[in-house]
């Protein structure tokens, strides 16, 4: 099994000894599949990061633009990348924001519906590569502590981590991981896709419902018709908040 580095930007030395078996630079994913064509990884990748430039929510700088309204222009290429990873492999954008806010998650879900079984994952948090004139070792990009405007505070060895609070993972068109802040974000809203009302995270949509009380923790279940108590849990899905006392009402 292979795990792949591969870097549109920077110098990456290839060390097997950071869990990336290979480092390979590419311009465009179909010269990235010939490389790895040439080093026999057809049905072999478990792991492939791809360090790209990715300024916005739903935006990774490839040779052009991967956005979710572009996507139909890279089936080509995404068909035939589902011929390297495994099944339940993982493919990793190292793309700063990439993964952020709704047009992020669109973005990672439509990329899953052409890579089944296999988990795609994004940030919401811009990262720092290898610097201009040096090399760096597979998997150090460096995370941003915070962002103010243009001006970025960089964190001291912390780096953009797949299980880390700023990941966010699609697997078979559907988000199953939102990073710490998207996730509390969304719980004081209501997650029914179904009301009328539907209050979206980036604040892009409708106001909030006018039969929901804002509460913490509401059900992500989007069948779900209402809980007295956020005690109360639906047949099939986690528990809620136990013994909050807070209560909640259906949507219209």
């Amino acid at each position: 099994m292979a795990t792949v580095w591969a870097y549109r930007f920077g110098n990456y030395e290839e060390d097997p000894s950071t869990g990336w078996s290979h480092s390979m630079h590419f311009h465009s994913l179909l010269r990235l599949m010939k490389e790895m064509d040439r080093h026999k990884l057809i049905d072999r990748v478990t792991r492939l990061g791809i360090v790209a430039h990715g300024d916005s929510g739903g935006l990774v700088q490839l040779d052009r633009d991967l956005t979710p309204e572009s996507i139909c222009s890279f089936q080509r290429e995404l068909g035939q990348l589902v011929l390297y990873l495994t099944l339940h492999g993982q493919l990793i954008f190292y793309s700063c924001i990439a993964g952020a806010g709704s047009k992020g998650s669109r973005l990672l879900m439509e990329i899953s519906k052409f890579l089944p079984g296999r988990t795609i994952i994004g940030f919401d948090i811009k990262g720092m590569g290898a610097k201009a004139g040096l090399s760096a070792k597979p998997g150090q990009v460096e995370a941003a502590r915070s962002t103010a405007g243009a001006e970025v505070s960089w964190s001291q060895g912390y780096r953009l981590d797949l299980y880390g609070r700023h990941a966010k993972w699609a697997l078979n068109g559907e988000i199953v991981l939102m990073p710490h802040d998207e996730r509390m974000t969304r719980s004081y809203y209501c997650t029914n896709p179904k009301c009328k009302g539907h209050y979206d995270y980036d604040k892009e949509a409708h106001p909030p419902c006018p039969g929901f009380r804002r509460v913490m923790n509401p059900c992500a279940n989007p069948k779900c018709q209402g809980h007295k108590t956020l005690g109360d849990v639906c047949e099939g899905w986690h528990p809620l908040r136990p013994n909050s006392g807070a209560e909640w009402k259906k949507c219209p």
